[in-house]
């Protein structure tokens, strides 16, 4: 370990204790640095307050215990450590005894560089001046004490430890017992959030009857009115709805319950097309809307109670379908048709009301292309006329009249609208002849 090393781990908050202890014991210039350390704990603190009360200028809380200043060792031969004639031997410092000890011993380690040596301390004399070389011939006791230190440092060197640099004058730094580490506290398991378990679960209603929903329209997609019977746009706004990051798990419910009413409704409207493709009435007028819708448009001879009716000596209103309910032709009952002809022709016109109501429900801004076409020019711009060109092109004929019967608005349309009607109806695959 290089000095530099040894500074950065000194004052380092990360350094194990152990670390520091280690250093303390070898490195005394270093000991300002270390009680400065908040890594440092207080009985080393206390240690190095001990044997180097000058270190301790600047460290937190730190204090210096009163005691008397060591002076240097006596011009006597007495070997380093031995006892002066007529004072008592000191005792060595247990663990639990002495200030001036560390809690525990440092690891051994190899010295990489000079050392500064520890100021005198009391009870740890001083080394002697390098002059007196008299103290390895002066007794037996100055003998003794200098074949102790040599075997220590054999025993030192043979476990591949250092001789600390603080001198053979600092004091033993005695081992204790660490306490044993604190057990990890287990990471508690993260906390379940209802509201989102509660959004999770209707969105996976939401998708379940999204699922059921376009399962039952791809058995109508290709029919005149289906637009009319699944309302697709409606539904697609219902999953424009359901992809808004701030949604709750309230309004998710509220999607899921209105995507359950639309499945529910195509299928009531799918159920109720079954029984209605056999013109239980045998009449011409129901065979042509049970044909043009394959059962999906109702027909009714309620004319005079669901139509605005206008009556005349010149006209009389004879069909009808309202905007409340698009799939459904109100007539008048047949009696009050002049001849077959009137029949056809007034139940075609009241058809051709119902496919434009479908080419608005194929757009979500409900502008399709009969929009386009009145506001172009065609038709005089009125829906009721454009009707009448559709029954004049069904049937191909040339006049609204019929013997001194007439039906319709009147308009007669030309070749230019009638192939406008033909090139209307190829996206809503309605029964148009082809010419």
């Amino acid at each position: 370990m290089t000095a530099d090393h040894d500074r950065r781990a000194a004052g380092d908050p990360r350094t194990p204790p152990q670390v520091l202890a280690d250093i303390a014991t070898r490195r005394w210039d270093l000991h300002a640095i270390i009680v400065r350390n908040p890594a440092t704990y207080p009985r080393l603190r206390q240690w190095i307050a001990s044997v180097n009360p000058g270190a301790m200028s600047g460290a937190p809380g730190a204090s210096v215990p009163g005691r008397p200043v060591a002076g240097a060792a006596s011009a006597g031969a007495h070997a380093p450590g031995a006892p002066r004639p007529g004072a008592p031997t000191p005792r060595r410092p247990s663990a639990r005894g002495s200030s001036r000890t560390p809690p525990y011993a440092p690891r051994p380690r190899t010295p990489s560089g000079p050392y500064v040596s520890p100021p005198g301390v009391v009870g740890y004399p001083s080394p002697p001046p390098r002059s007196r070389r008299g103290c390895w011939f002066a007794g037996c006791g100055c003998v003794g004490v200098v074949g102790f230190v040599i075997a220590l440092v054999v025993v030192l060197s043979g476990l591949g430890g250092a001789i600390s640099a603080a001198g053979p004058g600092s004091p033993t730094v005695p081992s204790v017992t660490l306490p044993p580490a604190s057990t990890p506290t287990p990471t508690p398991t993260p906390t379940v959030d209802p509201e989102a378990v509660a959004l999770a679960e209707q969105m996976t209603a939401f998708a379940a009857e999204r699922d059921a929903y376009y399962a039952l329209y791809s058995a109508i997609d290709g029919n005149p009115v289906a637009a009319l019977v699944a309302r697709p746009n409606d539904f697609r706004r219902l999953e424009r709805q359901a992809e808004d990051p701030t949604l709750t798990s309230v309004d998710a419910a509220s999607l899921t319950q209105q995507a359950a009413e639309q499945r529910q409704n195509l299928q009531q409207r799918i159920d109720a097309a079954a029984g209605r493709r056999n013109n239980d009435s045998g009449t011409i007028a129901e065979g042509l809307v049970d044909a043009a819708g394959n059962g999906f448009i109702d027909i009714r001879w309620d004319a005079a109670d669901a139509c605005e009716l206008t009556i005349t000596d010149e006209w009389r209103t004879l069909g009808c379908v309202n905007g409340d309910d698009l799939l459904t032709v109100h007539l008048m009952p047949g009696d009050q048709f002049a001849n077959e002809w009137m029949v056809q022709m007034i139940t075609v016109h009241e058809l051709a009301h119902v496919y434009q109501g479908a080419d608005a429900y194929r757009h979500e801004d409900f502008n399709g292309e009969t929009e386009r076409l009145l506001a172009a020019g065609y038709f005089e711009g009125s829906r009721e006329k454009m009707a009448d060109c559709y029954s004049l092109t069904y049937y191909d004929q040339w006049s609204l009249w019929y013997g001194d019967t007439s039906v319709g608005y009147g308009y007669v349309c030309g070749d230019g609208e009638r192939q406008a009607i033909r090139d209307w109806f190829p996206g809503l695959t309605a029964p148009l002849p082809r010419s």
